[in-house]
């Protein structure tokens, strides 16, 4: 797994809480140096072992980073045996046929943000899809009361 676990983990903690972020951060490849191959999402919707779990079992090297992978490429010295026909066959075609595209760069791998469209994480952004999202408006202004402590407003401002 790459080290998006701690940041994966916390999402994935929201999630079962009732709060999906996990699906507005995809893995956006860079140099594909911190990125597990496999084992994270960068590709379509499930890690590539899920997908194209056949092809993962074939090969001799499933805990390398998406560079160290795209380096290594994609003859037969790379699997355990060449793949079988028919959906064997199949599967192998259609998985070099998505690794056709793959281009890396000299940028790290980042975690993108499709909330904003700068891609980019905000606090800004997340506040204003939790509160479209979650908070009920009744049409009103929250106003502090000036009669009320300090501690009382803020209490109340966070309930």
């Amino acid at each position: 797994m790459g080290p998006w676990n701690g940041i994966i983990w916390m999402l994935v903690q929201l999630k079962d809480r009732g709060l999906d972020l996990q699906s507005f951060c995809p893995i956006r490849i860079g140099d594909g140096r911190v990125t597990s191959f496999w084992h994270d999402v960068w590709k379509g919707n499930a890690p590539l072992a899920v997908s194209f779990h056949r092809i993962f079992a074939l090969d001799t090297h499933g805990s390398l980073s998406v560079h160290d992978r795209m380096l290594l490429g994609w003859d037969s010295d790379s699997l355990k045996r060449t793949p079988k026909g028919g959906i064997e066959q199949t599967r192998w075609d259609a998985f070099i046929s998505l690794m056709q595209d793959v281009q890396l760069q000299s940028i790290p791998d980042r975690l993108g943000w499709t909330i904003d469209v700068s891609d980019s994480f905000s606090v800004s952004s997340a506040r204003v899809f939790l509160d479209s999202g979650m908070l009920l408006t009744c049409g009103c202004e929250t106003r502090w009361n000036n009669w009320v402590p300090i501690k009382i407003n803020i209490f109340i401002w966070r309930l």
